[in-house]
């Protein structure tokens, strides 16, 4: 069975997880396991680690998660921090960026409960209204039903003249 050479897992290629930053050094089939192995090469301490290459990948996406880093997205800016292809400054100002819009994000969203509770007091005051002119209504009926039954009452009267 032939191994295809790996993008992501490429000799030379730079990776971080809770361990820390790693460099891939060789990757191989072992057939005896039916697996993909790793070896790899920490770059602080130089300690060299073998391992399967699915467990790495387990461990790399979990450090990510825990940080929020996650997704389809950040694997792609995540790759390209690692590689070392984003200088600081441009993070720093894509970090600004998202920070002003955050904060734009927070204030529309404050505008908008602004606007949801006075819309809240507006419904709170038409309710009120309502249930005033409701009680109106009931009282007017009841004076409705009293004149027609006067009304009745006098024409049976006038009816016996």
């Amino acid at each position: 069975m032939g191994l295809k050479e790996s993008k992501k897992y490429a000799i030379g290629s730079i990776h971080e997880n809770g361990g820390g930053k790693f460099e891939i050094t060789d990757r191989w089939f072992d057939e005896e396991t039916d697996t993909i192995m790793l070896k790899y090469k920490f770059l602080e301490g130089g300690k060299v680690e073998v391992n399967k290459e699915a467990n790495v990948t387990a461990s790399e996406w979990k450090w990510r998660k825990v940080r929020g880093l996650a997704g389809k997205a950040s694997l792609v800016q995540t790759a390209t921090i690692e590689t070392g292809i984003i200088p600081k400054e441009e993070m720093e100002e894509k970090f600004t960026d998202l920070t002003e819009r955050f904060d734009k994000g927070l204030k529309a969203i404050m505008e908008n409960k602004s606007n949801i509770l006075h819309l809240q007091e507006s419904h709170d005051a038409q309710q009120k209204l309502l249930n005033e002119m409701m009680s109106v209504i009931k009282v007017q009926q009841k004076q409705i039903e009293a004149l027609v039954n006067d009304r009745n009452i006098i024409n049976k009267l006038l009816e016996k003249i």
